[in-house]
Formats: structure tokens, C-alpha cells, sequence
């Protein structure tokens, strides 16, 4: 009887704090704070880029808005030292992510960009975001890790110059 009466007692708070939380987290649009990557702690963005990840009817795809999402995603442009600060919104029905990688045979991530993992992805309407050092010229892609999605269309170009 003690051991139900500890466990109602611990359900009563969680359930007083989800109900203190979400309210507040709606209203005050609290975000978490965008995780820093490639030694970029301490740097302000000097590029803002929002991303919309999405699936179409037969492929995944990428957008700069929620309403212009393609497969392949835009290009997007780079200069070497920018400061980007990525956002990433899962407009879709499945688990995202997002990073900058070596190409789209056998992805190595560059720049420590990666927006979310296979093992911590962006929920359906949820939101990641991160802030990473771009360090090197080159052309390259960006893909959602998610195992499968860039082979159905979940990729697009990046281009870095000097």
C-alpha cells in the first residue's frame, strides 16, 4: 500500500510539471540553445540557415521553406570561415536529420555539422539546431543520416569557396 501511494505521489509532481512546462514553453517560445560544432563554441553565426526536412509522395526531400521542399534539396553556398547557425525543422512524418558530408558514396561528416543523429533524430515537428565552423573549399552534400534517406532522395549540394 506504501509502495502505491509513493507511486501516485511521484506521478501527481510529473504530471504538475508537464502541466507548469508546456504552457510556458509554448507562450515564451523556449527553445533549447543551439549546440556548438567544429570549434565553433563561443562564435556568433555570421550565417543563418533554416532547413525544412519533408517527405514528398515518392522521395524525402529538402527545402528552405516548408512550402518549397525538393528532391534534391537547393544548393547551398558557403564561404570558408562563415559561422553557419543550421536550424532544422522535421515538417515530416518520420524521424530527420541533417549533416554536411564528403559526398554521397560512403558520407563522411565534415566540419562537425551534424544537426541531430540516427540515435538523437528530429522528431516528426520538431526542431534541432546547431552552429558549425566551415573550414575548407570544396564541393560537397549535405544529407539527412537517417539510415535509408538519402538513397530516396534526401540529399543536395554544398558549395564552399574561399
Amino acid at each position: 500500500m506504501a509502495n502505491a501511494k509513493l507511486v501516485i505521489g511521484v506521478l501527481m509532481v510529473a504530471g504538475a510539471a508537464l502541466i507548469i512546462s508546456v504552457p510556458a514553453i509554448l507562450l515564451l517560445g523556449l527553445q533549447p540553445p543551439m549546440q556548438s560544432f567544429g570549434g565553433a563554441e563561443n562564435l556568433k553565426p555570421t550565417v543563418n540557415i533554416t532547413m525544412y526536412a519533408n517527405e514528398l509522395p515518392t522521395k524525402f526531400g529538402w527545402g528552405l521553406s516548408s512550402d518549397n521542399v525538393t528532391s534534391p534539396g537547393p544548393t547551398l553556398r558557403f564561404k570558408v570561415g562563415d559561422v553557419v547557425g543550421m536550424t532544422v525543422h522535421n515538417e515530416g512524418k518520420v524521424p530527420h536529420a541533417f549533416a554536411i558530408v564528403s559526398g554521397l558514396d560512403n558520407p563522411k561528416v565534415l566540419f562537425n555539422s551534424q544537426v541531430a543523429t540516427i540515435n538523437d533524430p528530429i522528431q516528426p515537428g520538431g526542431t534541432k539546431s546547431g552552429v558549425f565552423k566551415v573550414t575548407d573549399a570544396g564541393s560537397f552534400n549535405y544529407i539527412c543520416t537517417v539510415t535509408g534517406h538519402s538513397e530516396i532522395g534526401m540529399y543536395g549540394d554544398v558549395v564552399i569557396s574561399k
